[in-house]
């Protein structure tokens, strides 16, 4: 019961830092209905083209790493602006 007690917390903890994170984005010179992902996706090479704050994706790294989740995947208009852990398992 501790590590559903512990999950829930950091859910919580970590859901208003996304929130802070989720702006909508610019974009990577397509519209988002061309960047449709398939066998590769196309990355930002920088956050704030994504409109994100690099400092408070950061955060949301270091929230992450206290989570049991193998990975995690920050997506804006159809490309990746951040992706943490084993993002290549299916």
């Amino acid at each position: 019961m501790q590590n559903k007690s512990n999950s829930a917390r950091w859910a919580f903890v970590l859901f208003p830092v996304l929130c802070a994170l989720l702006v909508p984005g610019a974009t990577v010179g397509q519209t988002a209905s061309d960047r449709v992902p398939g066998d590769d996706w196309m990355r930002y090479t920088d956050v704030g083209d994504a409109g994100f704050d690099a400092e408070l994706l950061e955060a949301a790294r270091t929230t992450w790493q206290g989570l049991p989740s193998s990975a995690f995947l920050v997506i804006a208009d159809g490309a990746v602006v951040a992706a943490w852990g084993e993002v290549e398992r299916r």
